[in-house]
């Protein structure tokens, strides 16, 4: 809340270090991110299913004058952030024999081309070029080729960026003929760190944060 101690806090931790402290309501920001991710359902492989129009209520938000320009980008924070959300859990979803290395390439690539992201692709011989003999032989357990995917996000110069990494194995096969049948499908999970590189990069484009976002994703 505006008037609380802790953002009378905030606002005199940023006039101390220079920087600008704008309160968001966080109702605000919340409803952009629920309208998108509140209602989620992984329908991509089953046909015949549509998610229609699920929302029975719909609801919004009044704002002053003055108060609009927030409201207006709390809103649009929280559309990016869901936006992000929402791919990293489809990736999560997607099963290994279509969640491939190749596959989360491709994907990278379709949003570099929506979105200002500058992607690259190193193949296996570039690997094998650069000496990166762990991916590598990680990769030698599946006949789908390993991908090593860079993003770059630049919104903000030449300031030193902020890199995130995402373990991208997109099925989990170490100790298989030890593991429990039943719980066999959830190792396609063991690629959610790069589909949270993913969400990120795409929610940092579409907000255009004030920051340059390098994500790397290891895949096979």
């Amino acid at each position: 809340e505006p008037g609380c101690a802790k953002t009378a806090r905030a606002r005199q931790i940023a006039a101390e270090w220079g920087m600008h402290c704008e309160v968001l309501s966080p109702s605000v920001r919340g409803e952009g991110a629920f309208g998108r991710t509140g209602l989620f359902d992984f329908l991509l492989l089953r046909p015949g299913r549509s998610r229609g129009d699920r929302c029975g209520q719909r609801s919004g938000h009044l704002a002053s004058r003055t108060g609009r320009a927030a409201a207006d980008r709390g809103l649009r924070e929280g559309s990016a952030i869901a936006s992000g959300m929402k791919l990293s859990r489809d990736l999560g979803n997607r099963p290994g024999n279509v969640c491939t290395p190749t596959h989360l390439a491709e994907v990278a690539k379709s949003m570099g081309r929506e979105l200002k992201i500058d992607v690259e692709v190193l193949e296996r011989k570039d690997m094998e070029r650069l000496g990166m003999g762990a991916l590598l032989s990680v990769a030698k357990g599946s006949r789908e080729a390993p991908k090593l995917i860079v993003m770059r996000y630049s919104g903000a110069g030449k300031k030193p960026p902020v890199v995130l990494v995402g373990k991208g194995i997109t099925f989990d096969t170490g100790g298989i003929s030890i593991k429990p049948a039943g719980e066999m499908d959830e190792m396609k999970f063991d690629m959610c760190g790069a589909a949270s590189v993913f969400g990120c990069m795409r929610a940092a484009a579409e907000v255009g944060l004030k920051l340059n976002l390098v994500g790397i994703v290891p895949a096979a």
